[in-house]
């Protein structure tokens, strides 16, 4: 076995672990943002704004 292919093979694993870290990253970034979604206070409605449609123009 040549140092070539004993270098294709580390760099195929690290590769592969390269792509399962930025999966766990990815992961963690959406469950922060879904939290941080979840955390906002419910937004005021003024009484009469969006419940009618005017079509009498």
């Amino acid at each position: 076995m040549s140092s070539a292919d004993l270098l294709s093979g580390v760099g195929g694993e690290m590769g592969a672990v390269q792509v399962t870290m930025l999966k766990k990253a990815q992961n963690m970034e959406a469950s922060q943002a879904a939290q941080l979604v979840q955390a906002l206070p419910a937004s005021p409605s003024p009484a009469g704004v969006g419940g009618k449609i005017d079509v009498t123009g």
